[in-house]
């Protein structure tokens, strides 16, 4: 699938990750939570389509790519799973999430959040 010539500003990458988790932990999971969205959204194409991957090129005319024409915002919050391992199915301490989407349904859903450091 080929990218859009222009990005859609209107969509955005969101990893939201588990508040107090080790910088190693936490670039760890945020790297496995955006390739896992890249890999479920080749089951809708319209969606990869609006990921907007491009290639830079250098001065040397080396392509350097795929690399995201959206940016990729990472927050942290309190983990809303802890109660997870008391269930049946959920047996995990879940280190965060991962969305894609448009920015109108992103946005509430992490307004409350805050960039990760």
């Amino acid at each position: 699938m080929s990218a859009p010539a222009v990005a859609d500003l209107g969509w955005k990458f969101v990893v939201a990750l588990k508040d107090g988790l080790p910088a190693g932990v936490a670039l760890n999971a945020a790297a496995h939570l955006a390739l896992g969205l890249r890999e479920k959204a080749q089951s809708c194409p319209e969606l990869v389509d609006r990921m907007a991957f491009i290639a830079y090129e250098d001065a040397g005319g080396g392509r350097h790519e795929p690399i995201s024409a959206l940016s990729l915002i990472v927050l942290t919050g309190r983990p809303q799973l802890e109660r997870t391992k008391a269930t049946p199915d959920d047996g995990l301490d879940y280190y965060g999430v991962a969305l894609f989407g448009p920015r109108v349904v992103v946005d509430p859903l992490t307004r409350r959040l805050s960039l990760w450091r």
